[in-house]
């Protein structure tokens, strides 16, 4: 069960389509928005090696929510209203981690030039 919330967090699916130049590129299609807390994650060595992170581990945060939802998933994103960052909006990459039967946790990794 999820206690606090202290942040809603709109997720973003991938979508390929096609730009002006006939490039394929990706696009993120905005889905389900969800309440939840948002805590700094502390990663142990094996975690980090786990998710393929390097130096911006230091700036991902854990995600807690309420049941199941299955938009959290890899490859998606998440862009996150959080007054944990003092109510601005920040956008991750979602990694999810557990999902157990009264909540879920997901871990979310900053998106770098976004």
């Amino acid at each position: 069960m999820v206690r606090y919330i202290n942040a809603t967090v709109t997720i973003y699916a991938p979508t390929s389509v096609i730009n002006d130049e006939g490039e394929v590129i990706t696009e993120y299609v905005k889905g389900d928005t969800i309440k939840g807390d948002v805590q700094p994650a502390r990663l142990s060595e094996s975690e980090i090696k786990l998710y393929g992170l390097s130096e911006r581990s230091a700036s991902c945060k854990k995600f807690f929510y309420a049941g199941y939802c299955p938009a959290i998933k890899e490859g998606n994103r998440a862009s996150v209203e959080s007054a944990l960052e003092g109510g601005s909006v920040k956008v991750y990459e979602i990694q999810p981690m557990n999902a157990w039967p009264r909540h879920g946790e997901c871990l979310l990794v900053p998106v770098e030039n976004e």
